[in-house]
């Protein structure tokens, strides 16, 4: 998984830019017009993108998994307790909590003093895509040994190997030594981190499940033991620490990585090997490596595998300037494979550090894994940088045990100095130092500080740095210093100028050089790097760096207000002139493409040639934590830029046009947009920002009211090239909460000009309606699935904006209303059960609209006010028609379409043969299915031959894998002979044949064409299970259309075939077959039931019930649809037997519920559904008023109360009057309900008696509550 904050369209390519966690530098301290600044600061970036956390898995059922730094631990556990999290994890050493949290509850969290950052918990992956003597020559090394007298192979070093787990049963891992007599096992200990549920407890063992870890712990330290020492590790002496920080999916969380970090420096780790990464910056598991290195650990991770992508797809935390970045080649040439990730990476650190053996890697299979490609039973081939990171992690064993003092820095500054240049890259944010050799670095008189020199941008981080040379050896080193630099094209260049040209250091001494970046006229601009070289006798020492010169392009966002809250927005800038070339800001934080607008100055960096330059700025639609909604910003402005210049350049947001924009077209019902896009298009250059409301529908319906929005913008006269378009989705404000809405809007404008406009707005009536019939073939299908995009057409190109998957409910409408000027793109997947298989699903495609010659196919480009309604699928099937172009015979496309239009896809590739005089000329072998790999070329359809005088014979067969219409076989039949004129035969225009019945009359119908006219036109039914044959007598209407009606016995079950042959007056024709052609209708009945029960604020509904037929017999598989107060909720399957069960939970808020169980009437059922109310009714009755009859009574007088009580929620129990005579005990009466009123009597008492009594009312449900107390006293 990566984390992709938006994408960018260059062209053809598309580009993901990712942010980096690093702050942008040079940010002014100001005061904050920003209210809530101190809280944001608080916040991540990246937890305002609800698209990346749900991409991560950081973000389900409206709880965000988090990383929080705390003051105080148990302050913090409070925190996140009374906000309803759940703290599953914590890190005493680094103060962090692992938790849980709902999202909502982010600002609140932020807000308590004891917190003091939140970050998303976010994923890493395995950097996955006869080795060890291409670094350490055997002969080179044996030589070493005996110089140092003992043997050099880790012995005593430990390497923790941060992983999905290790084998330690497999036999290069289970033993040190691999002696039988003693007992040393080589994984000293174990532990895994993997716990998906939060609980504490490790979700997987330590062992190895995936293959990753194992793989990569023998290239290490693998004794070789199974193949007689052929793959022996690089360190085979060395001892092994299993920490499992990924699942056996390849994955992990950043709160396990730390953990497993923590873990291993505290359990004796000398080296970490992680070939694992993420792009961007995790600062938590930054501390917790940072912390590591401070304790004497040295660090290796892998550079990544994401080379592909070009500059900046360093993975981190490789990318971090203290770690050892591991790039991979192929042995034993040492080419650098084209995805072995390459720098610089987002703060302009040159990364790789070095290069190690990457490529068809031969290592420990974990038992009962396949990864890579398993080569026997104990070993396993594999490329990627996770390969080459134990290489270098074993290298860093062994000079650990030869140098026990040794530290990080140390290790790198050997491991660099001394590597092997390879001589097919001089691009060294591809190679970084070359190969490593641990034979040169083992023993090394010199090392140089810091081994990779980092300039960076030299015009904002200073153009002088320090190096530091340290002489290892008892004798004085003379040295000469060279410097060798390139720029990034590749020609050799002088960029750096050091303080002298040799120097002498003592023995056990230190030196220090001072290199300096001239700023003057002859300079070289751009990207450059290379190496510093000390040379003395018989040796050489080098270290790496990398200098940029481009001006400084700074950005900075300013006027903003506390009406806009913290949201992505892209800052571009493109060239004038030459718009091949492209600027997008990589600066110290990739703030230039995903950057937080806080209310405060952020400068945004861009390196650039000198020039002239448009920039732009797009801010996307609705921010939700702002006081009104923003339809988005666009700016588009001209800089010119120097050379050597750094200029700061404003963007005012207060000063923008406002452009008024109407979402809401429709007068009946107020819409609320639920996701925006924005963006803008031109020559060489596509992108968009967009925004998704991912659950914050309460904020939404509290703020969007008036039905529009106010859009800033400002474009300069001298922006030509580009065109702005901007697109919302909308739902009525009824269905915001629902997880399906029978209305959606997109409404949207393309070739927008703000400079001419003021306002934007559609009327209902300008909008195309889309309606989509949610129908199926027969029965109700497993699962069903309606993918679509909407395309920007501009003139540019189209591409997508959007893409959703929805599951609607299944004999649902659904309506799309839609502006002009956008595309649109729909699919429906459905999988049915397989016939007799209860576990075997086929899949087919229904693709409306079928548009041939567009870029993409069944892509709709709606009309202004057009209406269009497709029932998805409609049977029956039509077949493809035959075509002559320029004497050639093609079959037209799509070959099946339903009565709709709609393209039919089966999930096999159809069976095409054309036969000449019984020779076979043609056959369709591709193994994609024709209309997947349309394209303009076939716009005739496909071409089967030349046309030739013969018979001819053109067999198609496809399998829809549909329960009806499953199988269809076409067969056209034609005579061609030139005299005749007569080139094609008939074809079948409609048919009227309905994929249901009932026993009686079945009336059937088609409509077919011919060039020279029809013959005749003949119809059998093949019916089951009786086996007969019945011929349908079609009579003939005008125009080609045949009708006729057959009756169907009442024990017919299926119509198992029905064959159609129509033939032309010169004998051509088609012979058209369908197999399992129409099904018995079956009314549908349901019986169900709905419990529930109440947890804190939380309802939990379980529905469960059975489904019938007519007959009392069970419907399996069948469709139920669930309805809570007619919103859609979801669907389940009856089983096998016809049952099934349903749960779901809401918010609990006390009033009635309407549970729906709805059996759709779908395919051959006729539904029915039932209704199942509750009411949860926490309000007591209402006593309105009491009247005493009579108010004053005489002895021995009966007092009648009368009392109006009324419960509307659940209705009235009953109701008591209680009374007591002179303070003695109290009697109860139960009062009855007369004529619109509660009645009692209190019997008549004595002279001078008082009486006291009070009405206690109960509702049907419990809730009670009772009078004030009242007296009468009896008189005389």
């Amino acid at each position: 998984m990566r984390r992709i904050i938006l994408s960018i369209c260059l062209t053809l390519l598309l580009l993901s830019f990712l942010p980096d966690p690093l702050q942008s530098f040079h940010i002014k301290e100001i005061e904050s017009i920003y209210e809530s600044r101190p809280i944001l600061d608080k916040i991540d970036p990246l937890l305002f993108n609800t698209s990346f956390l749900a991409e991560q898995r950081s973000l389900e059922n409206g709880s965000v998994r988090l990383i929080v730094k705390v003051h105080d631990m148990e302050r913090g556990f409070d925190a996140i307790f009374k906000l309803g999290g759940r703290v599953h994890g914590l890190s005493k050493r680094f103060n962090f909590l692992y938790a849980w949290l709902p999202y909502n509850r982010l600002y609140r969290l932020a807000s308590f003093s004891s917190i003091v950052k939140i970050y998303p918990d976010a994923l890493f992956h395995i950097c996955l895509n006869e080795s060890v003597p291409a670094i350490k020559d055997p002969i080179e090394w044996s030589s070493i040994e005996e110089r140092l007298g003992f043997k050099v192979n880790g012995s005593g070093i430990v390497i923790a190997i941060l992983d999905t787990g290790i084998d330690k049963s497999h036999p290069d891992l289970d033993d040190l030594d691999d002696n039988p007599l003693t007992n040393d096992p080589k994984v000293i200990e174990e532990i895994s981190f993997v716990d998906f549920d939060g609980d504490g407890v490790a979700d997987e063992d330590p062992m190895d499940h995936h293959g990753h870890g194992t793989h990569c712990a023998s290239i290490a330290a693998g004794t070789g033991a199974a193949s007689n020492g052929k793959f022996k590790g690089v360190a085979p002496g060395a001892y092994l620490l299993n920490v499992k920080v990924l699942s056996e999916e390849g994955f992990g969380y950043d709160s396990w990585i730390i953990a497993g970090v923590e873990w291993a420096v505290e359990h004796g780790a000398n080296v970490i090997s992680m070939s694992l990464g993420a792009l961007g910056y995790v600062e938590p598991l930054a501390e917790a490596i940072k912390w590591a290195i401070e304790e004497g650990v040295v660090v290796v991770a892998a550079a990544g595998n994401e080379g592909f992508l070009g500059s900046f797809s360093i993975d981190f935390p490789a990318s971090m300037d203290e770690v050892i970045a591991v790039g991979a080649c192929a042995k034993p040439i040492f080419t650098i494979p084209r995805w072995s990730s390459m720098g610089p990476t987002c703060n302009w650190s040159l990364k790789p550090d070095i290069l190690a053996p990457g490529v068809n890697i031969t290592a420990a299979r974990a038992q009962g894994t396949s990864m890579g490609y398993p080569v026997n039973e104990y070993y396993t081939r594999a490329s990627g940088t996770s390969m080459a990171t134990p290489h270098v992690a074993g290298a860093a064993a062994l000079l650990l045990q030869v140098h026990p003092d040794w530290r990080q820095e140390d290790v790198k500054a050997a491991l660099i100095g001394y590597a092997r240049d390879t001589l097919f890259s001089d691009n060294y944010y591809v190679k970084g130092a070359g190969v490593i050799d641990v034979c040169r670095s083992i023993l090394p008189p010199l090392l140089m500080y810091p081994a990779n020199l980092r300039f960076g941008l030299a015009l904002v981080e200073g153009t002088e740095k320090t190096v530091k040379i340290r002489n290892l050896t008892n004798s004085s080193l003379q040295l000469n210093l060279k410097v060798k630099a390139f720029l990034e094209s590749g020609f050799r260049v002088s960029c750096l100028k050091l303080n002298c040209s040799s120097i002498t250091i003592p023995p056990l001494g230190e030196a220090y050089v001072k290199c300096t970046v001239p700023i003057e006229i002859n300079t070289p601009i751009g990207n450059m790097f290379g190496s510093i070289i000390a040379e003395m006798e018989n040796a050489k020492c080098k270290l790496i760096f990398n200098v940029i010169t481009l001006s400084v392009l700074n950005v900075t966002i300013k006027g903003l207000n506390d009406e806009l809250g913290p949201r992505d927005a892209l800052v571009m800038v493109q060239e004038v002139g030459d718009q091949s070339k492209y600027w997008v800001s990589y600066p110290r934080s990739m703030r230039g493409i995903s950057m937080l607008l806080w209310g405060h100055f952020m400068p945004i960096p861009f390196a650039l040639n000198p020039g002239t330059y448009i920039v732009r700025l797009l801010y996307p639609p609705f921010a939700m934590d702002s006081n009104r909604t923003i339809a988005g910003i666009i700016f588009s402005n001209l800089t010119f830029i120097e050379e050597f210049e750094v200029i700061n350049y404003e963007i005012d947001i207060s000063k923008l046009k406002p452009i008024k924009v109407q979402i809401s077209p429709n007068a009946e019902e107020q819409l609320i947009p639920i996701a925006s896009c924005i963006g803008m298009s031109g020559y060489a250059i596509k992108c968009h920002v967009t925004w998704q409301a991912k659950g914050k529908y309460d904020a939404l319906r509290d703020k969007f009211i008036s039905g529009t929005a106010t859009m800033l913008a400002y474009v300069c006269e001298d922006d030509k090239y580009v065109s702005f378009f901007m697109l919302f989705e909308a739902v009525p404000r009824d269905f915001l909460n629902s997880s399906f809405s029978p209305r959606i809007y997109f409404i949207g404008w393309t070739d927008s000009d703000p400079r001419s406009i003021s306002s934007l707005a559609y009327s209902i009536d300008e909008l195309s309606e889309i309606t989509f019939l949610y129908d199926t073939f027969s029965i109700p299908p497993f699962d069903e699935t309606l993918l679509h995009g909407i395309y920007y057409c501009g003139q540019f190109g189209e591409y997508p904006i959007f893409f959703h998957v929805e599951r609607p409910p299944m004999g649902a409408r659904q309506t799309f209303y839609v502006s002009p000027e956008f595309e649109y793109w729909f699919t429906y997947l459905l999988n049915y059960l397989g016939a007799g298989e209860s576990f075997m699903y086929s899949w087919a495609e229904v693709a409306p609209f079928y548009s041939p010659g567009q870029i993409i196919p069944w892509l709709l480009k709606p009309t202004s006010g057009e209406r269009y309604l497709v029932k998805l699928p409609a049977p029956p099937i039509i077949p493809a028609r035959l075509n002559v172009v320029n004497s050639s015979l093609f079959l037209q496309l799509p070959i099946l379409e339903d009565s709709m239009e709609n393209v039919i896809l089966g999930h096999r590739t159809p069976t095409i043969e054309v036969y000449r005089n019984s020779e076979k000329v043609f056959e369709y072998t591709d193994l994609m299915h024709p209309e997947e790999s349309f394209f303009s070329a076939m716009e005739g359809g496909i071409s089967l031959c030349d046309l030739q005088p013969g018979n001819y014979a053109i067999l198609i067969g496809e399998n829809t894998c549909f329960p009806i219409y499953s199988l269809i076989s076409i067969k056209y039949t034609l005579n061609y002979d030139p005299c005749l004129g007569d080139v094609l035969p008939p074809w079948l225009v409609d048919l009227d044949l309905s994929p249901y019945f009932t026993p009686g009359n079945f009336t059937v119908g088609l409509l077919c064409i011919d060039d020279v006219g029809i013959e005749s036109v003949d119809m059998l039914l093949e019916l089951y299970p009786s086996g007969e044959i019945v011929p349908v007598n079609l009579t003939s209407h005008e125009n080609g259309f045949y009708k006729g009606t057959v009756i169907i016995p009442e024990d017919t079950q299926l119509i198992s075939r029905a064959c159609i042959v129509i033939r032309d007056v010169n004998g051509n024709a088609l012979n058209y077959t369908i197999y399992n052609a129409s099904m018995r209708t079956m009314s549908t009945f349901i019986q169900a039931d709905v419990r529930y029960w109440i947890s804190n604020d939380t309802i939990t509904f379980n529905v469960t019930g059975r489904l019938f037929d007519e007959h009392g017999c069970n419907l399996p598989f069948a469709t139920v649809n669930i309805y809570l107060n007619e919103s859609y909720i979801g669907y389940t399957f009856a089983d096998e037997n016809g049952c099934f069960t349903y749960s779901f939970s809401t918010l609990c808020r006390g009033g009635a519920y309407s549970v729906t169980v709805e059996a759709p009437s779908i395919g051959c059922l006729k539904g029915s559904h039932t209704l199942k109310t509750i009411i949860l009714d926490k309000n007591p009755p209402i006593i309105e008023s009491i009247e005493i009859l009579p108010e004053s009574p005489f002895e021995g007088e009966n007092v009648t109360v009368k009392a109006i009580i009324y419960d509307n929620m659940s209705g009235m129990g009953k109701v008591v009057l209680k009374y007591r005579v002179n303070n003695l005990n109290w009697t109860s009466i139960e009062m009855i309900y007369l004529n619109g009123s509660w009645t009692a009597q209190i019997p008549g008492q004595q002279a001078g008696a008082t009486v006291e009594f009070f009405i206690e009312a109960y509702d049907a449900v419990g809730n009670n509550v009772k009078s004030q107390i009242m007296k009468v006293t009896f008189k005389p």
